[in-house]
């Protein structure tokens, strides 16, 4: 194998690597919001995860998005960093946003496939958190690491427990207000 082989093959090596622990940041994202959404019967559709995630994902996005003229807010301690607000994507958000369920798929089918989420009995696109799946949303959740996107994941549940379409429709309007800006 010469330099350019192992050179080529060493960046492939960490390429899926980086895919594999991004895949897993976003199941564990994914999991917490279906276990905090979820109850006994009613869980989340991909619709509703993708929605939600798209703001767990840029919670500057949260004052912009509403119903009434009173502005969303997260609580100081859950309020985005000064680099969430920076970031570069912020100017193509609208590229970024869609309510793309067919991308949840693969996530969701692997905390299914892990036995950490389950279809609803009574309709198989809402996916519901099996014992195993609560157990480990709730240990995520005390976790350092995870405290911040637990808390606003609760912030969400409060504040955006809503069909699909409505939210999606609050989400693109959130999108014009900050292009406009």
């Amino acid at each position: 194998m010469n330099r350019r082989d192992r050179v080529l093959a060493a960046q492939q090596r960490a390429a899926a690597e980086a895919i594999g622990t991004e895949a897993i940041f976003h199941q564990a994202r994914v999991l917490l919001l279906v276990d905090t959404f979820s109850g006994r019967k009613r869980g989340l559709t991909m619709d509703r995860i993708a929605c939600l995630d798209f703001v767990l994902r840029h919670p500057y996005l949260l004052p912009d998005i509403r119903e009434t003229a009173t502005p969303l807010a997260w609580p100081h301690d859950l309020a985005p960093e000064q680099f969430e607000k920076e970031a570069g994507e912020v100017k193509a958000l609208r590229s970024r946003y869609g309510v793309w369920a067919d991308r949840y798929m693969l996530v969701c089918g692997g905390l299914v496939a892990r036995q950490l989420l389950v279809p609803s009995k009574e309709n198989w696109s809402m996916l519901l958190t099996t014992r195993e799946g609560r157990s480990a949303a709730k240990a995520m959740a005390m976790e350092a690491a995870w405290r911040v996107t637990a808390g606003r994941v609760r912030v969400l549940r409060t504040e955006l427990d809503m069909a699909a379409p409505k939210l999606d429709w609050l989400i693109r309007h959130a999108i014009d207000a900050i292009e406009k800006d």
